[in-house]
């Protein structure tokens, strides 16, 4: 049974470039679809998404996984249903992403503690 970490440590800055580093979403359609995969994992439960960015060749999100998903698995639901849709959708024929994504584990009541940003004590409902 895989087990994960407690809730509280699962909050995770990751980015994603572009496969060739190519400016796939500086076109409207394609960051449109981006965010509305974005929206569409938030509405089935899958992560809770609290910021994100999307840049002409990459993009950066920060998100916590629903308890029953790891991060990988949050990824590939971004990833996969992005190229998925994308191919479907906007019949695009090549390859999306890199294979890899970089991710950052943030402690977010060490920050919050720490450094007493606003943000993060929104973010952890304690404003």
């Amino acid at each position: 049974m895989l087990r994960l970490a407690p809730q509280e440590i699962r909050t995770f800055f990751i980015t994603s470039i572009a496969s060739g580093r190519r400016p796939l979403f500086q076109t409207e359609r394609m960051a449109l679809l981006l965010i509305d995969v974005f929206r569409d994992n938030r509405e089935k439960a899958r992560l809770a998404l609290h910021e994100y960015v999307v840049m002409p060749n990459h993009i950066h999100l920060l998100f916590t996984p629903a308890p029953e998903n790891p991060l990988e698995k949050c990824a590939q639901f971004i990833k996969g249903g992005f190229s998925f849709r994308a191919k479907k959708e906007l019949g695009t024929n090549s390859e999306i992403w890199q294979p890899s994504f970089t991710n950052i584990a943030l402690r977010i009541r060490e920050i919050m503690r720490s450094t007493g940003n606003t943000y993060m004590k929104t973010l952890c409902g304690q404003d």
